[in-house]
C-alpha cells in the first residue's frame, strides 16, 4: 500500500490493553463530527474513505490472514463509514 504506514501505530493500538473497552465506547457521531450534508462531510471521514476504504490494496480478508483481529477492524471500519454516510443524507 503506497502512502502512509499505519502498521506501527496500528500494533500500538492494538497491543493497548484499554482498546477493547474504547472501541465499545466508541461515538461515531463525536468522533467524525456532526454533518447534514455531503458538502460539510468531516475530515476524519474523507480521511478514512479516500486513504483506506478506497485504496485498490484494501481487503479485509487479507488483513485477516496477517492478524485475524484486523479483518473484524476493517469491516467494523467500512460499516461505520456506510452508516455515517447514510445517516447524514
Amino acid at each position: 500500500m503506497q502512502g502512509a504506514d499505519y502498521w506501527p501505530s496500528g500494533k500500538r493500538l492494538l497491543m493497548d490493553p484499554t482498546f477493547h473497552d474504547r472501541l465499545s465506547t466508541f461515538d461515531l457521531e463525536k468522533e467524525l463530527g456532526e454533518a447534514s450534508t455531503l458538502e460539510e462531510e468531516s475530515p476524519k471521514l474523507r480521511l478514512l474513505r479516500e486513504d483506506l476504504l478506497l485504496h485498490p490494496d484494501w481487503d479485509s480478508f487479507q488483513a485477516g490472514k496477517v492478524f485475524p483481529p484486523a479483518e473484524v477492524l476493517c469491516k467494523w471500519m467500512a460499516a461505520s463509514e456506510k452508516y455515517y454516510t447514510k445517516r447524514r443524507v
